[in-house]
């Protein structure tokens, strides 16, 4: 009798199972049709994978798609493509982009376009029409230069307006050119401005309308970057000449030509560059009421750049120079300023520089503090291997 009983409740819990095997495999049937029912979607994402599934809802920010694994939440910002009714299985392809040069360029293009605090908020505006269509107007016109500027050079142009204070309120209309070649341990950089001014004295009386200009020329070489090194030494030797024409401080002429030597400090992880040279060199002067000419000095000059963001860029430049004949005499020219936007097609700048300069009459103004608000317009062909060692 108690086998009996056993066998029947064994019975019973087997039949209990099967039942329970059957509810199951009955409702992932329905399931399937259910999902059979709904319209798959395939969304291809700018890494370069494609996402199916099932879209169960969607704002300006997210789309969320269901798969049979989990409901993932992709940023509209890196779908570049939306089909229905794409097969139903979910998966994520990886897509072959090692002979892709263009998926390459976009990637390295859009990390440009990055906002002030990082990657992480670059989502806003990326599906933006206007955005997109600017975006491809900067790629169109950056592969242009490329095509038609030789590799390693850059040039830039520049017109704005400044606000000077001396012992006269002056103001100008600045223009300034600017390029640059670079090579493999070895650059040339050549820049000139010109300045048309009109003055005031803090009463308020216009004086007279003038003008100032200038050019700079220098040669920069790498001497010990090699390819076992990567092109990346820092030492470097150069030399520089500069000309002036100043008519508010009464210099017809001025010279300074330089040789120096000099270290690159770089740290890329925060995108900082910083050159200092300091080296022996002279000065020829021909100006009103001063009768020296030629002046023995020693120069020191830096140059620094700091990209905080994508979107800003820190610069500084100093040039000091010391009269080695007097020992009391010299010459310090401080700028310092931001530049907003400096990669792109167009860029806005305010620099803020400070002129000081003791080498002439005693009745020369000596002091001139000048604020310039400009816009500038780069022009860059390809970037040379050296660019990257250098």
């Amino acid at each position: 009798m108690q086998y009996r009983k056993y066998f029947v409740l064994k019975d019973g819990y087997i039949r209990a199972l099967f039942a329970a095997g059957a509810i199951i495999a009955a409702l992932r049937i329905l399931g399937a049709c259910a999902a059979c029912a709904n319209p798959s979607t395939t969304l291809k994402l700018n890494t370069g994978e494609t996402l199916i599934g099932e879209v169960v809802a969607r704002d300006d920010d997210f789309v969320e798609i269901q798969n049979s694994y989990a409901n993932i939440k992709v940023p509209t910002c890196i779908i570049v493509d939306e089909t229905t009714d794409a097969p139903e299985e979910v998966a994520v392809v990886p897509i072959d982009r090692s002979g892709d040069q263009s998926s390459d360029s976009n990637d390295a293009n859009s990390e440009e376009w990055r906002p002030f605090f990082g990657a992480e908020k670059s989502v806003i505006g990326r599906n933006n029409p206007i955005y997109r269509g600017f975006k491809e107007f900067t790629d169109e016109y950056r592969q242009f230069l490329e095509q038609i500027l030789p590799e390693g050079l850059e040039m830039k142009i520049t017109a704005g307006i400044s606000n000077e204070i001396s012992t006269l309120r002056k103001n100008s209309y600045y223009f300034s050119g600017y390029a640059t070649k670079e090579w493999k341990t070895m650059s040339f950089s050549a820049s000139g401005f010109y300045n048309y001014e009109w003055q005031k004295t803090f009463d308020g009386v216009e004086s007279v309308v003038t003008d100032k200009y200038g050019a700079n020329a220098s040669y920069k070489w790498n001497f010990l970057d090699s390819p076992e090194n990567n092109y990346n030494s820092g030492w470097y030797f150069t030399t520089m000449s500069s000309y002036r024409h100043d008519s508010i401080k009464g210099i017809e002429l001025q010279v300074d030509s330089s040789i120096g030597l000099g270290y690159d400090f770089k740290i890329p992880s925060i995108g900082l560059e910083w050159s200092v040279s300091a080296g022996p060199g002279g000065r020829y002067l021909d100006a009103a009421d001063y009768d020296r000419h030629y002046i023995p000095m020693l120069f020191l000059s830096e140059n620094l750049t700091w990209d905080i963001t994508d979107l800003l860029r820190l610069e500084h430049q100093g040039y000091f120079g010391m009269d080695l004949e007097t020992a009391k005499s010299g010459t310090a020219y401080v700028m310092v300023g931001l530049a907003f936007a400096p990669k792109e097609v167009v860029s806005i700048a305010l620099r803020l520089t400070n002129d000081f300069d003791t080498i002439n009459s005693s009745l020369a103004i000596k002091n001139e503090q000048k604020l310039i608000l400009s816009i500038e317009i780069p022009l860059d062909g390809k970037k040379s291997d050296a660019s990257s060692g250098n």
